[in-house]
């Protein structure tokens, strides 16, 4: 879809939205936080609604009959568990629901370099901000629950959600090396990210300095490739990538208490933060699956309340909403990142897929992607986007 003034002007407002709630958060005034968060939901649905204009695709009919069952099901698990309706109850399923609307509508934007620019300058500020707070405000960057703690947090809920945040950021900053700047605000860029990956460090969350390494060692690849071929994402790396937090869930229950595996990452442990931190989690909410496959058990992981967050996006998805959704988002997922066998002629496009994917696989130890993240999908989405400023698509439309 081509862009036009409305939609520049509704993803602008996004994107200021979600830079706000950034520096609010970081300035602790939560009820603006509040405020502009819930303000993304109206506008990221006008947003997908004038992607669509009468035009459904396949994705489209597939996110639609995602969030229709998904409905279903949290309404009637609500029905059998007797809980209480309220905004706070659905509050999850609304944030839900926005994700998968929006990456489907950056799956569907074609973004030119005007727009481009808009998102990595809003990206900039916010970087800026983040690394002037750090030597301003010091140790309060380091609060959780008001206590000093040794994790970085920028005042963000839990510092798993803040590494999302600082992983987005670093991709963004670091991909400007496949940009046609000099070699000076190439330069500059590079310092800004080498001050997140420290951030990241910082936050002492696991899985997004995996992530942090993984799409450095990447981009480093593609940027000294001298001969660049055609790249593109098969249908088969499309489907691993798309269930591979699950995978590693799966992986994770079955061998972390292995004597090997806990001889061999004994130097990921920290204080408070033990290997197998992720079972005390997992474990309660896969029996409460077990017992509710089909529509999920979106009251129970919650005690009713429906705030819940398994720390991981395809449990999460699983026990909230049932295992027949986790396969539907697994298929939109799939057919993200295979983006109808498109081919890659530039490393730019090809590296912001690259961004995508790693987004993605920060799931493996956090939802807040899929469960709120005060607007941290919207960064997801903007990798799609990127990926499909310029180049040729092969294998059909969209």
């Amino acid at each position: 879809m081509e862009l036009r003034m409305i939609d520049r002007t509704l993803l602008k407002i996004l994107y200021l939205l979600v830079g706000a709630i950034v520096v609010a958060q970081v300035l602790g005034i939560s009820s603006l936080v509040s405020l502009m968060f819930y303000l993304t939901f109206p506008i990221t649905g006008l947003i997908w609604l004038r992607t669509v204009k009468g035009t459904l695709i396949t994705t489209d009919i597939i996110m639609i009959a995602t969030v229709a069952i998904t409905v279903i099901n949290v309404l009637l698990n609500a029905g059998i568990t007797d809980s209480s309706f309220s905004f706070s109850y659905f509050r999850k399923l609304i944030m839900f629901i926005t994700t998968l609307i929006f990456l489907q509508a950056s799956f569907r934007i074609k973004i030119d370099n005007k727009m481009a620019g808009f998102f990595v300058k809003i990206a900039d500020c916010l970087v800026l901000f983040l690394i002037a707070s750090y030597f301003v405000f010091g140790s309060r960057m380091y609060m959780l629950n008001g206590n000093v703690t040794n994790y970085l947090t920028f005042g963000f809920g839990n510092p798993n959600l803040t590494g999302i945040f600082l992983a987005c950021f670093f991709i963004l900053e670091l991909y400007r090396l496949f940009s046609p700047e000099n070699w000076k605000m190439k330069m500059l860029h590079i310092a800004m990210a080498a001050f997140l990956a420290y951030f990241v460090f910082e936050t002492r969350s696991r899985n997004s300095i995996i992530v942090l390494v993984v799409i450095t060692v990447l981009a480093a690849f593609v940027f000294f490739r001298k001969r660049w071929a055609k790249y593109r994402i098969s249908r088969f790396w499309a489907g691993m990538l798309a269930i591979f937090p699950g995978v590693f869930a799966a992986v994770y229950i079955t061998f972390i208490n292995s004597s090997w595996i806990q001889n061999r990452l004994g130097f990921l442990v920290s204080i408070g933060k033990s290997l197998d931190s992720r079972l005390t989690v997992w474990n309660p909410a896969i029996e409460d699956l077990k017992s509710s496959p089909i529509i999920g058990a979106y009251s129970q992981i919650s005690n009713g309340t429906g705030m819940s967050q398994m720390h991981n996006t395809h449990i999460d998805i699983a026990c909230s909403y049932g295992i027949p959704i986790l396969i539907m988002v697994c298929i939109l997922l799939a057919k993200y990142f295979y983006q109808n066998g498109k081919i890659y002629y530039h490393k730019e496009n090809f590296i912001y897929i690259l961004g995508f994917a790693c987004v993605i696989l920060l799931g493996m130890g956090e939802a807040a992607l899929f469960s709120g993240g005060l607007g941290a999908y919207v960064f997801a989405g903007t990798f799609l986007m990127l990926a499909e400023k310029k180049g040729t698509d092969r294998g059909g439309t969209k």
